[in-house]
């Protein structure tokens, strides 16, 4: 399930050009955000949908993938409203989210800046990210707004956000016990 989409992928889902979606967003009517250091703007899933109902708009082959996804509420302001700290249940379907969740944060290939101050945070691995809140990584010292868009971009490219609430990391699987060795 794609979770977040280019202004291209938007313009083909609600049959406009891509030029009318760059106007939807400019105007803050389509949530999303714009890459760090470019023009290129990205929406998350959740606020496609969102508008998509707004506006009485099919929502096409996204309601096929998964209509459990709602709107997030966006208004379509500066930053996404801070989302409540949400609970993930661990069970066998979640065993993707534990992958990505003990992945090394370098895999998300952010800038150096916001490499340094989590590493300088002591942040090793997604999870150790997931669970701060916006308000938490912008008192870490030289991450400013801008790092903190580039890193809800990176992670909603995952699926995730800041600001979830998990459970323990599952303790790793015991073996079975050691064989004694035998002695006549």
């Amino acid at each position: 399930m794609k979770m977040v989409f280019t202004t291209g992928q938007v313009a083909k889902i609600c049959q406009v050009s891509p030029r009318t979606v760059v106007k939807w967003f400019d105007a803050g009517k389509l949530g999303g955000y714009k890459i760090p250091g470019s023009d290129d703007r990205r929406i998350p899933r959740e606020c496609l949908i969102g508008f998509l109902q707004q506006n009485g708009m099919p929502l096409g082959s996204l309601a096929e993938e998964g209509q459990s996804q709602a709107s997030s509420g966006w208004d379509g302001q500066d930053q996404p409203p801070e989302r409540e700290r949400t609970t993930v249940k661990r069970d066998a379907h979640n065993t993707e989210l534990e992958r990505k969740l003990d992945m090394d944060f370098a895999e998300l290939e952010l800038s150096v800046r916001a490499t340094n101050c989590l590493e300088a945070e002591g942040i090793t691995t997604i999870r150790d990210l997931v669970i701060r809140t916006d308000d938490e990584l912008l008192r870490v010292p030289n991450f400013g707004e801008t790092t903190l868009l580039e890193v809800k971009g990176k992670l909603a490219e995952h699926g995730l956000h800041l600001g979830m609430k998990l459970p323990p990391p599952s303790p790793p699987r015991a073996g079975p016990p050691p064989v004694e060795p035998w002695e006549p």
